[in-house]
């Protein structure tokens, strides 16, 4: 299998366990650590550049007071924090502290000031302004987010339209977030209501309407709780509310969220030298800290005591806080409105002006104390009668919410491990159609991944080889070299768990390897440590492929077109699953590559695409012919329907009487003698016969390269004859080094009849050249580094690293040429073009006088090898290997320069000629197979095969 020597026989000899010269890796241990060294001083300075930056400068209009800080408890004696917080509208915009210093600024720069943009101290328009509104973000979140409906807030609708006057409208940034202090005693939605009754004392407010926005609404609650007399109405806007309807509905489960979250998006960037660029601990991780500090539970309690008026304004298409939180919070205050518009969760900034419609009104009616409230239920954004979808999934939604959290995680794991992908997709319309917490989502995957790469290596540790034979398993587990993993395992045990969770081949064969290598107990949990981690990693990325297509599709997609909308998201997300965790590492992206090449290109479709477009062809050749099986009257000779399926191979070659067809000798299977038997026999028909090794053992009935091995010791014929328990052939080694493929066709009688002066019975219809794949090591990556790499040998990856095993993580030394394949067959990975230019009128004399030492021979692909093009040209210097009958296809419609269209060409015109041949057989009374008889022949030869499916 080495070309350093031109493929020549002796350098093709070597022995498959070492087929190319190997170097030692570099050794990276020493490059590791010198590079953690400069890493851990990054780090440092990284840190130190972060503690001695200043403040961020306030956001334009943000304005900042001094306030005692605050807890759960209330406001702190001794700690001060800064307080952000933008204003609009009328009325007083400074505090008591500076209004001397800027009357006296408006003073000196009264001739210079914009009348439409000056806020004074006092002025008319305060006299008659509403109430002031205090707006409470949620998180992560800030005062900016109020951008939008401030202001139409504050300008009010006029007099005397009913939705009320101008109104001063305060934003103030909550303590640990937008310009606020950032490091504050308190976090929690509790501690986040004191400090916005000192953000109101220190403004002069008494009384204000309070509008809470997602976590924002609990810190009203909180503020009604606390003194609900300054407290003119009560607003929550997509807010929060109720335990149960946050997430899982679980305290502890969300608050396992929560510190999943402190970690990666707080504590972890700590470890990266960003210099700030990421912001502080404190900046990331405020909004985390105050899910971590609040506790929703009490808040159905005080719902239940809410006197405020108050008003509940909500999304119907809300994601973050479904709707159905709303309405249950309708039910638990007393004398709420509801109104639910046709909105997601983002009403701040995407439905403003909606929003405010609904807001003003409210606001103007309570203005005034002791109005009683509207209540009732306005919903904008009624049901489409016609939505069954929609209807369903809120069927789906609500059986949901009363399914246990952890039976939802168990059912997600279970689902996975029958395909990672289906699971992510279904999850995914799941979290998007129905409701499902992304975090119980996202633990069951990640459960459900973990347990099987744990599950795959205890069992390669305890089974052994055997545990891949497993029914529960299938076929998903190839085979894979014991001595190679522990080569892997002992290199890098941590990158190669890693790398196997972003490949998807190595997914589930990586970590039973894993196993199998018993490379010890450090190296073991250290592979399970990298595995987990490529877990968590490939979880998010692939959540957050498929939420982000399941947004994109909207609601109104799954509901204008039904089932078939659901139909076309689960297809996308499954794509997106699929898809999404292989960008992350470099392997992923080769496979991902390979993946996608293989879709676009026609020479790897599978047959029954291929052949679809064939279809309305082959019924009107049929109609023509006589019937869909004529074909099967050519070549009547030939068992099996002139060679559809399961023909011998030895009885075929056995026919021809020509010395340029290479002999063959059977060996009988399993049935008919014992192993030691053929063994034996295969020894005596190399000492009898002269053969020299290597020699050439295969299936007498296979296909398309199944199980053919090159022989080159005698140990490796039991290892073969072990595997192969159907009859076999030896055949003599032709080393090449080329190989065509040559379709031959018989010319019916009237050409014949057109051609008196050509004494040829066919004509070559069909050449196509074979080329081996050979890659160049460089001394530096592994042999499975080197074909994943390779734009087109990734393509078929699994083939050439099953046949390379137990080397595949080897360094060959760099311009050592190694031969991927010897078996000149597509599926093998041998690359098939057209090789029209090897017609000459010397070389089809020459196949014409073979075909017709083979009795009633009417089609036929012969699979040649030789020495040279000018050789076989002028018809000289070529073996024929074997001879596929009528289901030897002209090949060349697979050369990957070909269109497809010129590939199907090909085909029906190769189909035409072989219902021509079956109709002339037919004529002379030859009777085609029957539809029972060829379901039964491909069964059965389906059914016998046995052996390696990778050839050499």
């Amino acid at each position: 299998m080495r070309l350093d020597d031109g493929l020549s026989a002796a350098g093709a000899a070597r022995t498959r366990r070492a087929p190319f010269r190997s170097v030692e890796p570099r050794p990276r241990w020493r490059l590791r650590r010198r590079w953690i060294v400069v890493y851990a001083l990054l780090v440092v300075l990284s840190q130190i550049v972060q503690h001695t930056m200043g403040p961020a400068d306030p956001e334009p209009g943000a304005r900042t007071v001094t306030l005692p800080a605050t807890d759960d408890e209330g406001p702190l004696a001794v700690e001060r924090m800064e307080l952000a917080y933008r204003e609009w509208g009328p009325g007083t915009s400074v505090l008591p502290s500076e209004a001397a210093d800027i009357a006296a600024d408006a003073a000196d720069e009264a001739d210079e000031s914009d009348a439409t943009d000056a806020v004074p101290i006092e002025s008319a328009t305060a006299a008659k302004a509403g109430v002031p509104v205090i707006l409470l973000h949620g998180a992560p979140g800030d005062s900016e987010n109020f951008e939008s409906l401030a202001p139409l807030l504050a300008r009010g609708a006029g007099d005397g339209d009913g939705e009320g006057p101008p109104r001063r409208v305060i934003a103030p940034d909550l303590p640990g977030s937008g310009g606020s202090t950032e490091d504050v005693a308190g976090y929690s939605i509790r501690a986040q209501a004191h400090a916005v009754f000192e953000l109101m004392d220190a403004l002069a407010i008494q009384r204000a309407h309070v509008i809470g926005w997602s976590n924002g609404g609990g810190v009203a609650l909180h503020m009604h709780e606390e003194d609900a007399t300054r407290l003119a109405s009560l607003t929550m806007l997509a807010s929060i509310g109720t335990q149960e309807n946050e997430g899982s509905g679980n305290y502890y489960f969300e608050h396992g969220k929560y510190a999943v979250g402190l970690a990666l998006v707080g504590y972890l960037p700590e470890v990266i030298p960003h210099f700030g660029l990421l912001g502080t601990l404190d900046s990331r991780a405020g909004w985390l800290r105050s899910f971590w500090q609040t506790d929703q539970r009490p808040l159905e309690a005080i719902m239940r005591r809410v006197t405020t008026p108050t008003l509940i304004l909500h999304g119907r298409g809300d994601i973050l806080v479904p709707v159905r939180a709303a309405r249950q919070h309708h039910a638990l205050i007393r004398g709420s409105r509801l109104v639910v518009l046709d909105a997601n969760h983002f009403l701040p900034f995407l439905q403003s002006e909606e929003t405010a419609a609904v807001l003003r009104p409210f606001l103007a009616r309570h203005d005034a104390e002791g109005v009683p409230p509207l209540g009732g239920v306005a919903d904008l954004s009624p049901q489409d009668p016609r939505a069954n979808v929609t209807k369903v999934a809120m069927s789906i939604e609500d059986r949901l919410q009363r399914v246990p959290w952890w039976i939802e995680v168990g059912a997600i794991a279970a689902v996975l491990l029958v395909s990672p992908a289906l699971s992510v997709a279904i999850v995914g319309v799941l979290i998007v159609g129905a409701g499902l917490d992304w975090g119980v989502g996202a633990a069951g995957l990640a459960a459900g991944l973990i347990a099987q790469s744990a599950g795959l290596t205890l069992g390669g540790a305890i089974a052994g080889p055997g545990f891949r034979t497993l029914p529960v398993l299938g076929s998903r587990l190839p085979a894979v070299s014991t001595e190679d993993w522990k080569r892997r395992m002992a290199r890098s045990p941590f990158r190669t768990g890693f790398v196997g969770q972003f490949a998807r081949p190595l997914r589930a064969s990586s970590a039973y390897a894993a196993g199998l290598a018993h490379a010890g107990w450090r190296a073991g949990a250290l592979f399970m440590i990298g595995r987990a981690v490529a877990v968590l990693l490939w979880v998010l990325v692939s959540l957050i492929a498929v939420i982000a297509v399941g947004a994109a599709l909207g609601e109104s997609v799954r509901e204008e077109l039904g089932l078939l909308g659901v139909g076309i998201g689960l297809v996308l997300m499954f794509i997106a699953a699929e898809a999404g965790p292989s960008l992350v590492t470099r392997r992923g992206r080769q496979h991902l590559s390979a993946r996608l090449a293989r879709t676009l290109h026609h020479e790897y479709w599978p047959a029954w695409l291929f052949y679809l477009p064939l279809l309305p062809t082959l019924l009107w050749l049929a109609a023509r012919h006589g019937g869909l099986l004529t074909p099967t009257c050519a070549n009547p000779t030939i068992e099996a329907g002139g060679g559809i399926a399961g023909e011998s191979k030895h009885r075929i070659l056995a026919g021809f009487r020509d010395d340029r067809v290479l002999r063959a000798w059977l060996v009988p299977g399993a049935a008919a003698a014992t192993i030691d038997e053929r063994e034996a026999l295969v020894a005596a028909i190399i000492r009898e016969h002269g053969l020299e090794l290597p020699v050439i053992l295969k299936p007498d009935r296979g296909e398309r390269g199944h199980a053919v091995k090159l022989i080159r010791e005698m140990p490796q014929v039991r290892e073969y004859l072990t595997a192969m328990r159907g009859d076999a052939v030896v055949q003599v080694y032709h080393p090449g080094p080329e190989e065509v493929g040559i379709l031959w066709t018989r010319k019916t009688p009237e050409e014949t009849r057109g051609t008196e002066n050509d004494r040829l019975t066919g004509r070559i219809r069909v050449i196509v050249r074979k080329e081996f794949p050979v890659i160049d090591g460089d001394g530096k990556r592994t042999l499975e580094e080197l074909i994943d790499a390779h734009p087109r040998f990734r393509r078929q990856s699994s083939v050439f690293l099953s046949r390379f095993a137990d080397v595949a993580s080897l360094v060959p030394a760099a311009g050592e040429r190694i031969r991927l394949a010897m078996s000149g067959n597509h599926c093998q990975g041998t690359l098939f073009r057209d090789g029209a230019d090897l017609i000459t009128p010397e070389l089809e004399r020459a196949i014409d006088e073979i075909s017709t030492t083979f009795d009633r021979l009417d089609v036929g692909r012969f699979d040649v090898r030789y020495e040279s093009d000018e050789a076989l040209r002028r018809g000289e210097g070529f073996a024929i290997v074997e001879l596929n009958g009528i289901s030897g296809e002209p090949t060349n419609m697979y050369d990957p320069q070909r269109s497809y269209v010129w590939a199907f060409g090909v085909l029906k015109a190769h189909w035409v000629r072989l219902f021509e041949l079956g109709a002339v057989r037919r004529r002379e009374g030859v009777k085609p197979l029957t539809l029972r008889e060829v379901r039964a022949l491909t069964r059965a030869h389906f059914a016998s095969l046995s052996g390696d499916s990778v050839a050499d």
